[in-house]
């Protein structure tokens, strides 16, 4: 029995299954993992996914109403740009790390938004959290957290936030500390209720601009 994880990766379910990974190189596919570049990354290194088939019988052809976008889908060689950030380990399987666009460049770093947001999410008082880049003028962005507090468990907003940034500042690289924790009622979403990144994102330029 075989279990579909991505239309190019596979997890056989009859053999021990590699914690931590979303699965190996499905049949009929290639597979590479490259840097902002397009050069292949060591194993152990997060990349982007790139998947090649045979267009139009296991990748799709083109986008419906848009012909040209593969243009920008695909690149030279054929290869589809997924969007996902991964990293190969050495047996070949293939462990998730975040969407490209939720992936925060801080001074040449790459920061996965979902890794700060599950830590944060340890913290006593945090019901929930969204992690997005913010504008920097010498580091041309930064993480930026906002978080839903937990009002069952009491206590003031100012002493949540220094405790969330005490516990980045222990756990994470400094890079990844979020430069301001902003405590909110709510978080924009979109209509399947996930939390729309983007208008959190430009909250912040607005803000930035208006300052």
């Amino acid at each position: 029995m075989r279990c579909v994880l991505h239309s190019s990766l596979v997890d056989d379910a009859s053999s021990r299954q590699i914690e931590g990974t979303i699965g190996q190189t499905s049949v009929g596919y290639r597979v590479r993992v490259v840097d902002d570049k397009g050069r292949d990354t060591p194993a152990g290194e997060m990349g982007k996914l790139r998947t090649l088939g045979e267009r139009g019988l296991s990748p799709f052809p083109q986008y419906l109403g848009d012909p040209d976008a593969p243009q920008a889908a695909f690149d030279e060689v054929g290869y589809f740009r997924t969007g996902a950030r991964v990293r190969a380990r050495a047996s070949g399987a293939i462990e998730s790390v975040d969407r490209a666009k939720d992936v925060i460049k801080v001074g040449g770093e790459n920061v996965a938004a979902t890794e700060v947001e599950r830590m944060i999410a340890t913290v006593p008082g945090v019901r929930e959290a969204c992690i997005v880049s913010g504008p920097d003028a010498m580091l041309d962005e930064v993480a930026v957290a906002f978080v839903i507090r937990d009002e069952a468990l009491g206590g003031e907003a100012d002493a949540l936030v220094e405790t969330i940034l005490d516990r980045c500042r222990q756990e994470l690289s400094r890079f990844k500390v979020p430069r301001e924790v902003l405590v909110v009622e709510t978080l924009p979403r979109v209509s399947i209720g996930k939390v729309s990144k983007a208008e959190s994102r430009a909250h912040l330029r607005v803000r930035a601009s208006a300052a």
